[in-house]
């Protein structure tokens, strides 16, 4: 099984964020008529717990069905078991959960530099340690796998 290259796996996180936005953008509109019905700390609440439940519906489904999103999909590579099978449920809830855990504060920390350069630089500087760990594990790790996939016990592969 080859190993997608550091290159083509960050083009398919570019491309798999721009369909996540859009995807978001969808299911905030469905969920904004529910904004004059509940307070508005409520609304926000619920919305957040929507639009995650919706992220991971849409991961969840993509993963456990084919190992693909329309990102993998397009760019030829695939989520598997570290054997090469299907992965199971635990292992793309965890996957899932670590990259909220990775992905969200690096989302964040980015938005408050944007607002905020002075105040969030240590900060951004600490995402950025970050990042480069778990992007920087494919070129130690044996299997050129990242550190999400090598907790999660997945691994992205290409496919013909």
């Amino acid at each position: 099984m080859q190993v997608p290259g550091i290159v083509s796996r960050l083009l398919a996180l570019v491309y798999e964020a721009v369909l996540v936005a859009a995807l978001l953008m969808v299911a905030g509109f469905v969920f904004q008529p529910l904004h004059g019905l509940l307070p508005a700390q409520v609304a926000r609440a619920l919305q957040s717990l929507f639009l995650l439940l919706v992220l991971a519906l849409y991961f969840g489904w993509c993963w456990l069905r084919s190992g693909q999103t329309l990102a993998l999909k397009t760019w030829r590579m695939r989520l598997v078991a570290p054997d090469g099978r299907p992965v199971d449920l635990r292992a793309a809830v965890l996957r899932f959960v670590l990259g909220l855990l990775l992905y969200l504060p690096l989302l964040a920390t980015g938005v408050w530099w944007f607002y905020q350069r002075q105040q969030a630089l240590p900060y951004v500087l600490l995402m950025l340690v970050l990042w480069f760990v778990h992007w920087g594990w494919a070129l130690v790790d044996g299997e050129r796998q990242l550190l999400l996939d090598r907790l999660a016990g997945t691994r992205l592969i290409k496919t013909s």
